[in-house]
């Protein structure tokens, strides 16, 4: 078969399957999301946390059924919401597998973690399948997105993505354990020299979607590739955070999830580890 950008069959690739307890709150929760990692990507990020998954062929090809039977482990473990790791390059294996764990008792609330990259068609399928959508909102300008991500058509699909996401599930909406159910939640990844034009990103979606819920990453790190870029290859200063929590304020998101300087001590993940971001200490 014919591979894509993304190099990846049928069969979607599982990276890791674990615990993970630094998400948003309302994904987390008290048992923390369990998150499946999927390999590969169709986005070719500087800086990407993930590069050790997301650009490379690590993982183990997997079908619709033993997909389901990892979702469920995770479910029998405690996990609070089921967390899909940019899984839109395998939409088709994903819903597919989404279906056979409800058939076979899966109740947690389904989180699409994904780059907002989805086309209307595989968001319809979808449809009845994902409780909540927790998109990136990355790139507002084309010439950053096909520098940075090699994707100069990223705002113009994310922009559509984000808008059918909010009208299939609507506002994110917490159960009286203060875990997400259903809704959206926006994510935006703070940039240095504000590279990623977060004015004009959070000004459209206020616009296009309201004041949805926000989560605003203050993480970055110049990794993999960034180091040696003239423009992203320092840390995210302060100011440049807190100016944008203040306009995300002004423009009435709410709630807004912030993170502390602290985030930024995260770096790159170890996939040798079979608990990988699981920081409980």
């Amino acid at each position: 078969m014919e591979q894509g950008r993304c190099r990846c069959g049928e069969r979607p690739v599982v990276a890791a399957a674990v615990l993970h307890r630094g998400e948003e709150p309302p994904v987390d929760g008290p048992g923390g999301a369990g998150n499946i990692f999927f390999g590969r990507c169709s986005l070719r990020c500087l800086f990407c946390q993930n590069h050790g998954i997301s650009q490379t062929r690590r993982g183990r090809a997997v079908t619709p059924d033993e997909l389901a039977s990892i979702a469920l482990d995770l479910q029998a473990r405690g996990a609070s919401t089921l967390g899909l790791v940019t899984p839109t390059h395998v939409t088709p294996a994903v819903a597919e597998a989404l279906r056979h764990a409800r058939a076979r008792g899966l109740t947690l609330p389904v989180v699409h973690n994904g780059s907002a990259v989805d086309t209307p068609a595989a968001l319809a399928e979808l449809e009845g399948l994902v409780d909540v959508y927790l998109p990136d909102l990355k790139w507002s300008g084309a010439a950053e997105a096909e520098r940075y991500s090699g994707a100069g058509w990223y705002p113009e699909v994310a922009r559509t993505a984000i808008r059918a996401m909010a009208d299939q599930v609507g506002p994110l909406a917490l159960d009286d354990r203060g875990v997400a159910r259903r809704g959206l939640l926006v994510r935006h990844l703070v940039l240095p020299d504000d590279a990623a034009r977060s004015a004009d990103g959070l000004a459209w979606l206020a616009d296009a979607v309201g004041p949805c819920a926000l989560s605003l990453l203050r993480q970055y790190l110049p990794l993999h590739r960034a180091a040696a870029d003239p423009r992203l290859g320092r840390p995210l200063r302060d100011h440049e955070y807190d100016e944008v929590v203040e306009l995300a304020r002004w423009l009435g998101f709410d709630p807004i999830y912030v993170q502390e300087r602290e985030s930024t001590e995260i770096g790159v993940p170890d996939w040798d580890d079979p608990e990988v971001f699981d920081w409980r200490g």
